[in-house]
């Protein structure tokens, strides 16, 4: 997992060998830096641990503690767009619009439970060439 947090963490993650698409969501969305902390799961990354990073619950609701799959539930998050590849959940939590954008690879090994999620409420980004195609 990688956690930006300003200027300088998300230069050093595009000096890193993280796959092109992650890098190009980064760079199409560097202007929220001063809002956002982005929190970039990868495979292996237990949800506790996501949600610690994030500092918020990912799977449950953030007013009324109600749980993915639960009857009721409705995320936190803002959307989820689907980046053929690669999952976007902006959770905006002050009235500036500051707030976390999780970014999750649809990878082998990531959590199966916050895969679920993110497939349940995707809907296909359209215009965002993440691929390179």
């Amino acid at each position: 997992m990688l956690i930006i947090t300003d200027a300088h963490g998300l230069a050093d993650a595009l000096d890193t060998p993280f796959p092109c698409i992650i890098k190009r969501l980064l760079m199409l969305r560097a202007d929220l830096i001063d809002l956002a902390t982005f929190v970039i799961a990868a495979p292996g990354d237990r949800i506790e641990a996501i949600e610690a990073a994030a500092g918020i619950p990912v799977i449950a609701n953030l007013v009324d503690g109600s749980r993915f799959g639960e009857p009721g539930f409705m995320p936190s998050f803002e959307w989820v767009a689907d980046h053929g590849g690669l999952f976007e959940a902006p959770f905006i939590l002050t009235d500036d619009g500051g707030g976390v954008v999780l970014i999750v690879p649809d990878d082998e090994g990531v959590d199966h439970t916050l895969l679920s999620l993110l497939r349940a409420h995707a809907d296909r980004a359209l215009g965002d060439d993440l691929g390179g195609t």
